[in-house]
């Protein structure tokens, strides 16, 4: 009798401790679960983009920046211990400069340009014409629009987007644009810009040669070297070879050739 006591008494005690754990669990689950949805329910909302504060004209990268700093304050709201690395607005103006024209210089004719509109923005500090950059503009589409870290030069220097087209100097920091111009032009030095510019220049004298009407000798010199190509196979049959003179895919040169055929 004493034995089945104590069996039974081990067997109660071992069932009240399992309740006892399966609700501190459950109680667990509870508490975590109201948590949830107490956060839920008081978290910020971010309010979306209206068009009657944000213009239908402000473009992509306004966009993105304006969501950016919406999910920064965000972050900084429900993780105060995590710190985001600065943005690049945030740094000095003088590392904003370098980090720039780090990002573009193997983009040649980015440089030039730079150069010459904050030379001469230098030379004519009065000059309204000179401050005010059409970012419509052939030129500027051509050499700045899409290239990394251009606008974000100028916005670094002090202009500021005044609408959608139109970027404006308000006042000329001497000293600042004395700081660009020099790292533009250590810039110049890198090799990246080197080798971009050997490709530039290659490219403009190759299209130059193609669109000029050659002389009765380069004729004759054409016609000598015509001679030493092998005859075009047919479509299908061949290996292609292809050449593209710059960034400009409408000068590229197509021959084919038989794939035993070489060049010398």
């Amino acid at each position: 009798s004493i034995h089945i006591f104590v069996t039974f008494s081990i067997a109660l005690l071992r069932s009240l401790l399992l309740d006892c754990a399966q609700r501190k669990h459950t109680s667990s689950r509870l508490e975590h679960f109201s948590q949830d949805i107490m956060f839920r329910l008081t978290r910020p909302v971010s309010p979306p983009l209206d068009n009657t504060t944000t213009p239908n004209n402000v473009d992509a990268a306004t966009c993105r920046q304006q969501a950016l700093s919406r999910s920064s304050r965000k972050l900084a709201r429900h993780h105060p211990n995590v710190k985001l690395p600065p943005r690049m607005e945030e740094k000095s103006r003088k590392e904003q400069i370098r980090r720039c024209c780090d990002r573009f210089k193997s983009y040649p004719a980015t440089v030039d340009t730079l150069i010459r509109a904050l030379s001469t923005i230098m030379s004519h500090p009065l000059e309204g014409k000179y401050r005010h950059i059409n970012q419509t503009n052939p030129g500027y589409q051509r050499t700045l629009a899409n290239v990394p870290g251009a606008k974000q030069l100028l916005l670094a220097l002090g202009f500021t987007q005044t609408d959608a087209q139109m970027l404006f100097l308000a006042k000329v920091d001497r000293k600042l644009l004395t700081m660009a111009l020099a790292t533009l032009e250590e810039t110049k030095e890198t090799p990246e810009y080197q080798q971009a510019k050997k490709e530039l220049l290659f490219a403009k004298e190759m299209t130059a040669r193609l669109n000029a009407t050659p002389s009765e000798e380069e004729r004759a010199k054409r016609q000598e070297l015509l001679f030493q190509i092998p005859k075009e196979p047919l479509e299908g049959r061949s290996a292609v070879m292809r050449i593209r003179l710059g960034d400009n895919d409408s000068t590229t040169l197509t021959r084919r050739f038989e794939g035993d055929d070489t060049l010398q």
